[in-house]
């Protein structure tokens, strides 16, 4: 039986770097970058009012003195050679929007709010100072074109999409997802949308739970099978997942019981089991396996066990593979103990927990069939040893 850190150093000497694949920028998000981006354009890519108001020249300005307007520039307006000719710079003004381009001579926006309308087009302002580049969002302040922007490896978000399409990225590159194959096991498993469940039945959770996970953290629609304790068919379904799959998960048929095949069929369809239980609650009939290039995670069938063993080990498998440089994972925070934690045999704890107050707090009810803890938890940690109220703990936030 291995420890919880001999597990995790075992399964990181099999982790690979997937292919990857040029895929739309609308389409990425929640995928990892596999290139580095750089701006193909300043950002903004031109002088921009960020307010309503008044263009004019900084070292013409008086208060309280009459300008003639000479024109206007709406957002999306690109007719700036309109206001290149020789306006007497002195004595004259542009309206101007948010988001308009301000032409080369001006150099200073005035907001709206600080000028009075006055007849026959013109204007005066009440501020007694402006300053050079007064309300201009500079062209290339935020982003100098071929700066580099994000870097490979890097997880994309909503946020990141909205940058990529600022600087005009219809396409990046983008490591392909890792195909997945759930199988769940056991006689007892009833498919979601079931009649009804009779005594001794349940309904499946544990491939739901995992798929939308996978999707959740990657984006990956891993396929996700249900079945009997059934040894030709828990086969029949593991041979067709290597064929198809980088990863395998099985949830059940791990353990000692008499209709526990998943563990023989891993073996007889040739995988080497490198893990085999773990000194961990919950979660010890866990298993790891590989073959050539393929992997297989095998889960137990308690919910919250398989819940607590996909995210010290799955997701950290994967997240690696893909080479994530910031990971909530590998970076956690510390914080005290809101209570007492005693273990009275030498198996270490993944519990989930809820911060109340900078502290966090180990709520009730963590037994591996139980799931309600979890859903309700900010964070997960792990225990080794006997920690006293108030002690600091390491914490990997979930959210």
């Amino acid at each position: 039986m291995h420890t919880v850190q001999e597990a995790i150093q075992i399964i990181n000497q099999y982790t690979f770097i997937p292919k990857s694949e040029k895929v739309s920028t609308t389409q990425c998000a929640g995928r990892i970058l596999a290139e580095d981006v750089y701006a193909s354009i300043d950002v903004p890519h031109f002088n921009q009012s960020a307010v309503d108001g008044f263009a004019i020249v900084t070292k013409h300005y008086t208060p309280n003195k009459k300008y003639q307007i000479e024109g206007e520039i709406k957002a999306g307006d690109t007719r700036i050679h309109l206001f290149n000719s020789d306006f007497n710079l002195l004595n004259s003004c542009i309206k101007i929007y948010t988001g308009s381009l301000v032409p080369k001579q001006y150099d200073a926006v005035i907001m709206k709010e600080h000028s009075q309308n006055l007849s026959n087009n013109h204007v005066l302002f009440t501020l007694p100072v402006i300053k050079f580049f007064q309300n201009i969002r500079k062209k290339g302040e935020e982003v100098k074109k071929d700066e580099l922007i994000f870097e490979k490896h890097s997880l994309l978000k909503p946020e990141h999409l909205a940058v990529l399409a600022t600087i005009g990225r219809k396409e990046v590159r983008i490591f392909k997802n890792f195909a997945i194959y759930i199988i769940a096991t056991g006689n007892e498993l009833k498919k979601l949308g079931s009649k009804s469940v009779k005594a001794g039945e349940k309904y499946e959770t544990n491939g739901i739970m995992i798929q939308h996970l996978l999707h959740q953290y990657f984006g990956i629609q891993a396929k996700y099978t249900i079945l009997k304790d059934n040894k030709t068919a828990i086969y029949e379904h593991l041979k067709n997942a290597m064929d198809n799959c980088n990863i395998i998960i099985t949830t059940g048929g791990i353990s000692v019981g008499d209709y526990d095949f998943t563990k023989l069929v891993i073996q007889e369809l040739g995988f080497k089991i490198l893990v085999d239980k773990v000194a961990q609650k919950p979660g010890q009939p866990f298993l790891f396996a590989i073959k050539k290039d393929k992997v297989l995670f095998g889960l137990p069938g308690n919910p919250r066990a398989a819940l607590s063993c996909f995210y010290w080990y799955i997701l950290r498998y994967i997240r690696k593979s893909y080479g994530l440089k910031e990971d909530w994972l590998f970076h956690p925070i510390q914080m005290e103990l809101h209570q007492a934690i005693t273990i009275n045999d030498n198996k270490a704890r993944i519990l989930f927990a809820n911060i109340e107050n900078n502290k966090i707090r180990i709520p009730e009810k963590q037994d591996s069939h139980m799931l309600i803890s979890s859903a309700k938890a900010d964070a997960i940690v792990l225990v080794e040893t006997n920690l006293k109220k108030g002690e600091k703990i390491n914490v990997y936030l979930l959210k």
